[in-house]
């Protein structure tokens, strides 16, 4: 038999994971939309989002959504408000290539830092002493370098909008009109 106290606590963790789940609930969304594909990509307000406009066409700005207008065909970001035809372009951050690039750079700190303290205590690693050489460069450099390729190659996606994307505001709400 289960204890009613272990069902109780189960059922407390369950309930507040649940509630974290709001931006799945929210119903009214800023979409961009890619030509010639069905991939869509949805913000919603408290979104982090990158963008250009037409008004400052070199300087990339970054902002809260904090509103959807609907009738206005527009968004509030931090106590501005953007038409979406003042968007010029977005930047899209890919949180995997942020977070595998981290961690190579993490192992290639680690393997010259365990390298160099096997080196200076002149470990015995087998019929010789370690020392420092080519192929431990390689390993710890090869993962810098690879880091390096992940997150400036791969880690952002500019949307051009006009040319290869567009912004529309989707409303999913349900509503009655009598």
């Amino acid at each position: 038999m289960i204890n009613p106290i272990r069902q109780l606590s189960l059922f407390i963790i369950l309930l507040g994971l649940l509630s974290l789940a709001t931006p799945t609930q929210a119903q009214v969304y800023l979409q961009v939309e890619i030509f010639n594909s069905a991939k869509t990509i949805k913000f919603v307000p408290g979104d982090l989002i990158r963008f250009k406009t037409k008004a400052f066409p070199k300087d990339w700005q970054t902002g809260v959504l904090e509103q959807i207008l609907l009738e206005d065909n527009a968004v509030v970001l931090p106590g501005v408000i953007f038409s979406l035809d003042d968007f010029k372009e977005l930047k899209i951050l890919r949180g995997w290539a942020h977070t595998s690039s981290y961690m190579l750079n993490r192992f290639g700190i680690a393997w010259f830092v365990f390298a160099g303290i096997a080196d200076l205590a002149n470990l015995p690693a087998g019929p010789t002493t370690f020392k420092i050489g080519p192929d431990t460069v390689a390993i710890g450099g090869a993962a810098f370098g690879l880091a390096a390729i992940i997150k400036y190659g791969f880690g952002k996606k500019r949307y051009k909008l006009g040319k290869n994307s567009r912004l529309r505001l989707v409303d999913l709400r349900f509503s009655v009109d009598e």
